[in-house]
């Protein structure tokens, strides 16, 4: 009796290890996509800042092509 006592024991030792594990293999999961979320917004803040910086350079160019037009 004892000795079924201490296998169900650690019967639910072993199970609760398992759901620890598969807690924090969650976690980790979760934790990659919050990064790999990260990542794209980093992505895409600089293909917005590369964007702006392209149509800044076309504005520039296109006030210069106007003054060489009015030096004309």
């Amino acid at each position: 009796s004892a000795a079924d006592s201490s296998a169900t024991k650690a019967d639910s030792s072993a199970t609760a290890a398992s759901n620890s594990a598969s807690a924090a293999d969650s976690s980790a999961k979760v934790a990659s996509t919050s990064a790999s979320a990260a990542n794209s917004s980093a992505t895409q803040a600089g293909s917005s800042a590369t964007a702006a910086s392209n149509s800044a350079s076309t504005a520039d160019s296109s006030a210069k092509a106007a003054s060489t037009s009015a030096s004309a």
